[in-house]
């Protein structure tokens, strides 16, 4: 989509984390993994906006323009 830079790593890797810890806490339900659980959620689902990845995000989202020159295999191609 055109939309990631080298910026965006930091966040794409908390990102990431936060996904994992989500999924490690499991479905437990009285138990201490249950808050981790929650705050790995609400990190994701807020990481996740500011990725475009959600419905109402993406609706916001807008790439950068294809310039002149951009596609490194228009050369083999022409």
């Amino acid at each position: 989509m055109g939309l990631l830079t080298d910026c965006d790593r930091l966040a794409l890797a908390l990102l990431c984390e936060a996904l994992a810890e989500w999924i490690e806490a499991g479905d437990t339900i009285a138990h201490p993994a249950v808050a981790q659980q929650a705050d790995a959620a609400r990190r994701v689902q807020s990481l996740l906006g500011e990725f475009g990845l959600t419905p109402s995000a993406r609706a916001k989202v807008q790439g950068l323009p294809d310039l002149p020159g951009d596609d490194p295999a228009a050369g083999f191609f022409a």
